[in-house]
This record gives C-alpha cells, sequence and structure tokens, in this order.
C-alpha cells in the first residue's frame, strides 16, 4: 500500500482520482498529443540513481529496503511521467512529482495517458537482477557476463539467431578454459583467447582435458534463447491456485480468495456457506500457460453450488517489463514470483483478474 504524505493511501483512489481526473486529465491529454515523441532504450539502473534523477521518489521508496515496489519513467522528450507500481495498485506521477492517476486492476494509467513501451527510459524493480543479483537463467545475462570477460567471443558470432550455439566456462584453480561452438568453430580456448584443441566428431577436447560438470561456472546455450526467466528464475512448472482476485466483475459470488499461506483450500463465503478452491496453472518453458480451476459447495438451497474458468496465455517481455499476451493483445503481468509461488494479472471473461499459486 502506498502511504500519500502520510495521510492518505491507495484506499482512497476512487475519491482522489476523480479530483485529479477533473483536474488534469483533459490538458495533459492535449499536451501529449501536441509533443513529440523520443524513443529510448530501456536500461536497468540502481534505484539510488533513479531516485537522485527524482528526489521526490525518496518519500515513496527506499531502494535498499523494497520488495515488489517498481519505478519506470516513460521519457517523452521535453517532460517525463514516473510510473511507481506493486501488486495490483499503481500511481502514475509527472516528473515534479504531482500525482495524475492512481492505477488498479480495473484502471490502467498508461492507457488513460497513452503512454507506450517505446517511451520507457529508466527502471528499477526492488528485486531487479540489475540491483546487484545475477539472473540464474537468463541467457543473454549469461553470454553477457562471458562476454565481458572474454570480449574474443564475440568473433564467432552472437546468440541472437543462435550464431552462438554454446559456450561452456571451465575453471580449474586460478585458470579458465572456454568451449566454443558455433557455426565457425569447435573450439577450446585458454582465458586469453588462445587455442587448446579442435574438437572433431570423434574427438572431445573437454573429455581430454579431464573437465568435469563440477568445474563448469558458466554456460550459453542456444537452446535456452526460447526459455522465459523472470529476475533470474525460471517459472516453468504446475501451480496450485491459492489467490483469485476478480476486482471490479460483480457477476462473480467473491470479488477475492486469498488462501495464502493456509494449509486449506476451502474457505466460508459472506453468506456463510463453505467453498473450496481447485485447479492448477502450467507454465512451459517458454512463457505460454494455461490455467483451470472451480470454486465448489453447497448451494444456499440445497444442492452443490459450482463455478469456474479456465484460460490461457503467453508471457513474454516487452522492454524489460513483462506483460501477459493473448493472441495480438498484450497487458501489464504485474508478475511476482519467489521460487515457489507466482502471481500475475490476466483477463477473463474480458474482465481484469488476478490469479496466484504455489509450487
Amino acid at each position: 500500500m502506498f502511504d500519500i504524505q502520510g495521510s492518505c493511501n491507495v484506499s482512497s483512489i476512487s475519491l482522489i482520482f476523480n479530483v485529479l481526473n477533473n483536474a488534469y486529465k483533459t490538458s495533459i491529454m492535449k499536451f501529449l498529443l501536441t509533443s513529440v515523441l523520443f524513443l529510448t532504450l530501456t536500461v536497468n539502473i540502481s534505484g539510488q540513481e533513479i531516485i537522485e534523477k527524482y528526489g521526490w521518489l525518496s518519500d515513496f521508496v527506499d531502494p535498499s529496503d523494497c520488495m515488489q515496489q517498481k519505478i519506470t519513467e516513460y521519457d517523452l522528450g521535453p517532460y517525463a511521467f514516473i510510473l511507481l507500481s506493486e501488486v495490483d495498485e499503481s500511481i502514475l506521477f509527472f516528473e515534479t512529482g504531482q500525482i495524475f492517476c492512481f492505477g488498479s486492476l480495473g484502471y490502467n494509467c498508461l492507457e488513460a495517458y497513452n503512454l507506450k513501451d517505446d517511451q520507457i527510459g529508466l527502471q528499477f524493480a526492488c528485486s531487479d537482477p540489475g540491483n546487484g543479483s545475477e539472473s540464474l537463467c537468463d541467457p543473454f545475462e549469461v553470454y553477457n557476463r562471458i562476454e565481458n570477460e572474454f570480449p574474443w567471443v564475440q568473433q564467432f558470432g552472437n546468440p541472437v539467431g543462435c550464431g552462438l550455439s554454446e559456450i561452456t566456462v571451465y575453471q580449474r584453480g586460478v585458470h579458465k578454459y572456454i568451449n566454443v561452438e558455433s557455426s565457425s568453430t569447435s573450439t577450446l580456448f585458454y582465458q586469453s583467447g588462445n587455442v587448446l584443441c579442435q574438437n572433431t566428431d570423434n574427438f572431445n577436447c573437454a573429455q581430454a582435458y579431464g573437465f568435469d560438470e563440477g568445474e563448469v561456472i558458466e554456460k550459453f546455450n542456444c537452446e535456452q534463447l526460447e526459455t522465459f526467466c523472470f529476475e533470474g528464475m525460471y517459472i516453468t512448472g504446475s501451480y496450485t491456485f491459492d489467490f483469485i482476485s476478480f476486482g471490479e466483475c460483480e457477476f462473480w459470488e467473491n470479488d477475492e480468495i486469498d488462501l495464502v499461506g493456509l494449509e486449506t483450500n476451502c474457505f466460508v463465503n459472506s453468506e456463510g456457506l463453505e467453498r473450496c478452491l481447485n485447479g492448477t496453472i502450467k507454465v512451459s518453458e517458454n512463457g505460454e500457460y494455461q490455467y483451470s480451476y472451480n470454486v465448489i459447495g453447497p448451494g444456499a438451497n440445497g444442492g452443490v453450488s459450482a463455478n469456474g474458468g479456465s484460460g490461457s496465455g503467453q508471457f513474454v517481455f516487452a522492454n524489460g517489463v513483462p506483460q501477459n499476451c493473448f493472441g495480438n493483445d498484450c497487458i501489464f503481468a504485474n508478475m511476482l514470483f519467489d521460487g515457489n509461488r507466482l502471481e500475475f494479472n490476466t483477463i477473463i471473461e474480458g474482465c481484469p483478474v488476478r490469479l496466484g499459486g504455489y509450487k
């Protein structure tokens, strides 16, 4: 929850948003439409760096002590907007710190103000790999680390289009050895770039030098390029439902089902009747996912009450930000993942919904 100057919070969204909307939206939309848009490259920087640029952000985020908050700058050249997001809530600021919009599952500030991915400038996420932790599974991150230490590997191609199919870095004592597989070479090198051995169909250099998997300290594989990786972790797997927030979907019996941390999948609804949530979310290596669930229990007039849903989509990255896509349409996924629990935004029957589950 965001605290605004110690006196109000995001629970006041509807009231404050109406005031802000009437005061600012018309003039700002005209300003956006008449201004020149500048394309910028997404850059992951430290929280301290972006807060130094926009000092007022320190009232909302402490980069040394935060968990789920994200800051995204939308750079429109002569001016900028800053989006501060946390789970299913967000605040859109003008560059001066003036609040322009409160966002929620049912209201998207970026769409309201016509802000696009190609306008993203600086970014910071409290758990962003750029904030000190190395990515464990993103193949581009792996390749960049190898290239930074051994720049001579560039001569054999690059990971885009699998020009480089595999690079394995071995370490023995203080010495490092790099085996490069590409369209032009299959060679074992010393760390300096000197050739040590040529691989052939009948001869394996790594085996000849006695290397084993325990000596591998880094490995890039082209086949991993289609693997979806979030904040240095694979999200592939099956998750048991423990959370559904239906937002403004009034046709559902419950606005929210929150079983996070409970040992049971059952709960008592607003009418005093027990309901049990069953279902799974399955995520494949390339970010495609499918889910299905049902909520069952005794009916108010006897019998059994049951409802549920199912759907699918694919997680992709746009300018470093995870999106949830359905065909040609994508929404901000606002993904959370700690290695065990996955939570994200999706659309069910045209309505914004947030789903969650655990492995």
